[in-house]
């Protein structure tokens, strides 16, 4: 799903026109630079390295086809191009592909909102991209693109080089054409929006040490159907696999569930049972929320904590036993639980928020 950034969010300061003036120390081949120290930043011509937080939307300073390279030459002095800025590309409605260099580590707000006419993103090195810094989602191009290569090849069966031990934060959003991912042993983090909106994902390998996925990691891949989970696992962020199909186990050793990793998977099998193993902490807010087909879940010791919505919706949940640690049951926690009959609160219990058994008849 593509990201067309609404114009209309954003305030229209006109009066920043005489201000602003030329904020680029150059232009060289058709892109506009900044310098500091040995570091080159690309910037839109008109606003520089902008940290305002609203900009003038006309902007027809790239178009066509832009390659980004690794280093220019300014006043016969080489500069290593690290950085593309704050809005550097915002509205360049004609940019139809981006070139980035393995040198670039940081990419900033912003920098590509309203690019739709851009179709490709080519990079050199994966390992590179993977480690880019994106200030949000619309600092990555394939927010617009959609389609990634790695030279003149483009990606589908995506191979994360041995040695990467982090997939950032939005790294491979909205890669349409992705349909696999294989990760290496080394990675142990995959970030918040990672391959949000992959809507070809089908299947990923997820290898034993990886603790931690993302809020939203794997959101928006409805074709997402073969996914392994290791052990080793214990940090799973809100909304993590929404809308992707119904997974049926939890990894070993999980302490986080997040919110809306259940819900809306829309293949829950029927009178559907869950344990929740052993080592987690809490049940947050709204993680099984509207999981209409669960009947049953054991809930272990070591759980201290009901977030607020966590079984809001549970139509069919008949009975519940809290384990004498749990010290809060939130807001809403049990709302709308028609069919829940009984529960045992424990006496460790100190707290229960406003409506958390609204509705259980």
């Amino acid at each position: 799903m593509k990201r067309f950034f609404l114009i209309s969010q954003f305030i229209v300061l006109l009066n920043l026109i005489s201000t602003v003036g030329f904020a680029y120390d150059a232009e060289i081949n058709g892109i506009y630079y900044n310098f500091s120290e040995n570091e080159a930043i690309v910037v839109n011509p008109k606003y520089g390295d902008w940290t305002g937080e609203h900009f003038i939307i006309e902007n027809e300073a790239y178009s066509g086809d832009v390659v980004i390279p690794n280093v220019v030459t300014h006043n016969g002095t080489s500069f290593r191009v690290t950085r593309i800025a704050n809005y550097a590309f915002v509205t360049c409605k004609e940019l139809t592909s981006v070139t980035i260099p393995e040198s670039v580590t940081c990419i900033g707000y912003y920098a590509f909102t309203n690019c739709s006419g851009l179709t490709s993103v080519h990079i050199t090195d994966i390992s590179a991209w993977c480690n880019i810094s994106f200030g949000n989602e619309e600092s990555n191009p394939l927010s617009y693109a959609g389609h990634l290569f790695v030279g003149n090849k483009e990606i589908h069966n995506l191979v994360i080089p041995e040695g990467v031990t982090r997939i950032g934060d939005y790294a491979f959003c909205n890669s349409d054409n992705l349909t696999s991912v294989n990760l290496p042993s080394s990675v142990t983090t995959i970030g918040d929006d990672a391959f949000r909106d992959c809507s070809g994902l089908i299947s990923i390998d997820i290898p034993a040490g990886v603790t931690t996925i993302g809020n939203g990691a794997f959101s928006g891949c409805p074709k997402l159907t073969s996914i392994t989970f290791p052990d080793s696992i214990k940090s799973i962020g809100s909304y993590a696999f929404e809308g992707t199909a119904w997974l049926n186990s939890l990894p070993d050793g999980l302490v986080y569930i997040g919110k809306l990793f259940f819900k809306y998977q829309g293949k829950m099998p029927s009178n559907c049972q869950i344990d929740i193993l052993d080592g987690t902490i809490g049940i947050v807010a709204g993680a099984f929320s509207g999981c209409s087909n669960l009947t049953s879940i054991y809930i272990p010791e070591s759980v201290t904590t009901i977030g607020s919505h966590a079984f809001s919706g549970c139509s069919n949940l008949t009975s519940i036993y809290i384990p004498e640690f749990v010290t809060s049951i939130g807001d809403w926690a049990f709302a709308s639980c028609t069919g829940l009959a009984s529960i045992n609160i424990p006496e460790s219990v100190t707290a229960i928020g406003d409506w958390a058994f609204y509705g259980c008849i």
